[in-house]
């Protein structure tokens, strides 16, 4: 039986510069019934060797890699990726985005709440290379539950922010599936 319920899937191409930062924001969670899956998108710096590294010493969480074997894109990568999970919440991360500690713990306890949600998304804030913090920022989307629902049964787009968690078996509905 999988204790796990979320799969935190990162793409990767070429992120060796965060995907350690990134990594470390995902073993810091107070949530922790998730597992990480990583598709490597056929990265040609050392990305991988760094990640197979952290794993090593890591071995509190589940992890899983895949490899493309050629680079494919983001698109393709998380099609994938949707192909491989079995947990029927989904969280895609990029390789350079960093976590606060309680993010996957307040998006599951929210959409655990409350069954007509599909997904949840949350706000973020923008950094340069140096973890320095950038002002201003940028909210898409709609914040209203209704409004959302209401453009969704319209054939509206929702949008979606990178970082957004969602129950599985209605993006698997919607058509989502690995690219041959």
């Amino acid at each position: 039986m999988n204790t796990f319920e979320v799969t935190v899937a990162i793409c990767v191409y070429n992120g060796e510069k965060y995907i350690i930062e990134t990594l470390n924001s995902l073993e810091r969670q107070t949530f922790t019934a998730f597992n990480i899956l990583i598709v490597d998108d056929a990265c040609t710096d050392r990305t991988m060797e760094l990640v197979r590294e952290f794993i090593s010493k890591h071995r509190t969480r589940k992890y899983r890699i895949l490899s493309n074997g050629e680079n494919r894109g983001l698109a393709v990568s998380r099609n994938i990726a949707m192909e491989n999970i079995t947990t029927p919440y989904v969280l895609f991360f990029d390789a350079d985005d960093i976590a606060e500690p309680t993010m996957l713990e307040k998006m599951y306890s929210r959409l655990k709440q409350d069954r007509n949600l599909i997904a949840i998304g949350c706000y973020g804030k923008m950094i340069d290379s140096y973890g320095n913090l950038l002002p201003g920022s940028v909210r898409m989307g709609c914040t209203d539950p209704a409004e959302a629902l209401s453009k969704a049964e319209k054939g509206k787009l929702v949008f979606m922010p990178p970082c957004s968690m969602f129950r599985q078996k209605f993006a698997i509905q919607a058509g989502m599936k690995a690219v041959k």
